[in-house]
Parts: structure tokens; sequence; C-alpha cells
């Protein structure tokens, strides 16, 4: 017996069961044209939909933060000094805070002045470090003090100014 005669006896036998059983036999039919691909075009356009939404929460929830370093020092000092915390009691640095704030005014990090230490040739300094400042269109750099009488320094930087700086600002100022 060949191949297809076996083929066709089998698929009578096929037949004979399902008729037995109760059950219509389905018929698989071919699909063509456009019912062959819409099952593929909409899964194929689900899928992109999904990538484009969770590649944009995953965008928005990742923000690009810096460490800005910054160097206090003190303009009417000189190399020679000893920078002893003493000699600062009572004048504009001691306990002056220092505060980040970004391009809106919200303050991204704050800092108390320490104890001073000798700079080289920039006198009396203090340096501080500030981790996670996110990004923003611009920053503004704020030394205060509450003494007699109360005081402010202001300075602000673009993110251009920063990058190029490499994140380090030194600014003097007067006590």
């Amino acid at each position: 017996m060949d191949d297809n005669a076996h083929d066709a006896g089998h698929g009578a036998a096929l037949l004979r069961a399902a008729a037995w059983a109760g059950r219509p036999l389905r018929r698989r039919t071919r699909m063509r044209g456009w019912k062959r691909v819409w099952p593929l075009a909409v899964g194929l356009a689900a899928a992109c939909a999904a990538i484009v939404t969770i590649s944009d929460v995953a965008v928005q929830g990742t923000q690009r933060t810096h460490q800005l370093s910054v160097v206090i020092s003190d303009a009417s000092s000189t190399s020679s000094d000893r920078c002893a915390p003493d000699e600062y009691a009572g004048t504009f640095f001691d306990g002056a805070t220092v505060r980040v704030e970004d391009a809106a005014g919200a303050a991204l990090a704050t800092a108390t002045l320490g104890r001073p230490s000798a700079d080289g040739d920039r006198g009396c300094s203090w340096t501080m470090s500030f981790d996670g400042v996110p990004e923003s269109s611009g920053y503004v750099l704020k030394v205060t003090s509450t003494g007699t009488p109360p005081r402010e320094y202001s300075f602000e930087y673009s993110p251009d100014r920063l990058e190029t700086l490499d994140w380090l600002v030194r600014v003097s100022v007067i006590a």
C-alpha cells in the first residue's frame, strides 16, 4: 500500500470517529491575504506601543545628577594666615550657610560652614561637596550669614559653565 492510500484510509477513519462521537469535524482552511497577516500586524503594533511606553517611563524616571564641590574663601585672608576657628568667631563666616538652588529657586542642597583651612595662595577657605545635585536649566549658589549685619552673596551658573569648571566652584567673599 502506498503512502497516499494509507493517508486516505486514515482520513476516513478520522471522519468515522468524529461522526461516532457526535461532533462535527472542523476542516482546516488556509487563511488568505489580509486574514493571514492581521493577527501579526495587531501583535506587532501592540508590542511597539508597549516598548514606547516603557522607554518613556524609563527616560522620565531617571534624572542625571552631579557632584558639586564648592570652595568658599575669605577674600581678606592671605596665605600666611593661620586660619584658626577662633579668628573667625563672630564674623560673617561663623555659621554662614551655603545653599545651592535650581533655576526656579528651589533648594537642592544646603551646608553650614565649619572649620576653615589654609588653601595655599587663596588664604583661608571652606570646602564642601554636594552629592546628587539634579539637572536644572540654571543654578544659584548663595552664601548667607545671619550675623550683624546679615549679608548674602549670590552667584549664578549655567549647566554649561559648571561643566567647564568640572563641577568645582571657587568663590571669594569678604567678611
